[in-house]
């Protein structure tokens, strides 16, 4: 099994249906020509729906796809080749050190939730790793006391004797699980520093779009302020067809000195101007959602015949150009 892995994932929407993707990243044994080298591999998790978008749901959905997955193996005769001992969660949990996601402020607690999964299962491990060293004198005591703690914190041996039996076991697992925890920790602490560092390294790669949103917008801002201190007249306003009439009517008002209304300045506030807009604007005229009003063929079309080559477009058909991702406002301003 590899020494390390990295997960990554990544989720889209359809007709209120949230859909994820998910990887795994490793190295692992090369079975080609050179046997015994390790090779980098790249292996596909499927697509899965979520139930919602809520934190909790992709821990538990990257649980179920791995307990799946080793379950399959478990069973299966090539698993059975390859020694015969059975892989458990915990097992690929403590190799995990990074997860790969997007920068949304909900991936990055996703990320946090799967840290402190793999915590639970390194503890878990050095726990069971502790209890096999131990005699039975010191299992049987340390279960004993755990228990008096499980009975004193349900009320008393009368109100413990007074649960469903089903309450029991469930409080009972609990317990055992608390025991192996408690241990791991123990054990945790007596590592050395390096030890620890690996045991604990855990890394949240998020995409790197952010940097071309703090470029792309800081330059937009600073260049607005330079507009208003220099005095210097802005980009044309880009207002839409509604707007344009009104902000027309608030043109002929200021000429003829009459009033201008609040509708007016409403519409005013609420046009905008600028590269941005300017990409905006032709993200929706060049890809548009309505093939019958896109006019990105001819221009694809035009590209080959003129320059020889692919349009510059052509890159960007299936990208939404309207997209408020700032990369994508950037890789537009060369084709336009």
């Amino acid at each position: 099994m590899a020494e390390s892995m990295t997960f990554s994932a990544d989720g889209t929407g359809h007709r209120s249906i949230n859909y994820n993707s998910r990887h795994v990243h490793m190295l692992e044994k090369d079975y080609g020509p050179s046997e015994g080298g390790k090779t980098r591999a790249t292996r596909f998790l499927g697509i899965k729906p979520s139930r919602d978008g809520s934190s909790k749901e992709p821990i538990a959905d990257w649980q179920t796809t791995i307990t799946e997955i080793l379950d399959l193996y478990n069973r299966s005769p090539f698993g059975k080749r390859s020694g015969g001992n059975l892989i458990e969660l915990v097992d690929i949990l403590v190799k995990l050190t990074e997860i790969n996601t997007d920068h949304r402020a909900k991936e990055k607690k996703d990320s946090y939730e799967m840290e402190k999964l793999k915590k639970w299962a390194v503890n878990q491990c050095l726990g069971e790793e502790a209890m096999l060293e131990k005699s039975l004198q010191e299992l049987y005591e340390l279960q004993m006391g755990a228990q008096r703690k499980m009975v004193q914190a349900a009320g008393g041996q009368q109100k413990w004797e007074a649960l469903p039996e089903v309450t029991k076991s469930e409080k009972r697992a609990v317990m055992v699980e608390n025991v192996v925890q408690e241990l791991g920790r123990g054990v945790f602490e007596l590592l050395d520093h390096h030890e620890k560092r690996l045991l604990r390294l855990f890394i949240w790669a998020d995409c790197g779009c952010h940097k071309d949103l703090n470029t792309v917008r800081g330059g937009y801002t600073v260049m607005e302020k330079w507009w208003k201190e220099y005095g210097v007249q802005g980009p044309v306003i880009l207002a839409n067809r509604d707007n344009d009439t009104v902000l027309e009517e608030r043109n002929q008002a200021i000429a003829c000195e009459d009033e201008v209304t609040p509708a007016q300045d409403q519409a005013l506030n609420r046009s905008t101007c600028g590269a941005i807009k300017t990409t905006q604007t032709a993200g929706a005229i060049f890809n548009h959602k309505d093939e019958k009003k896109d006019t990105m063929t001819f221009f694809v079309i035009g590209g080959r015949n003129m320059l020889a080559h692919h349009s510059p477009f052509q890159t960007l058909q299936t990208i939404a150009l309207s997209h408020t991702a700032m990369q994508l406002h950037v890789a537009e301003i060369s084709p336009l």
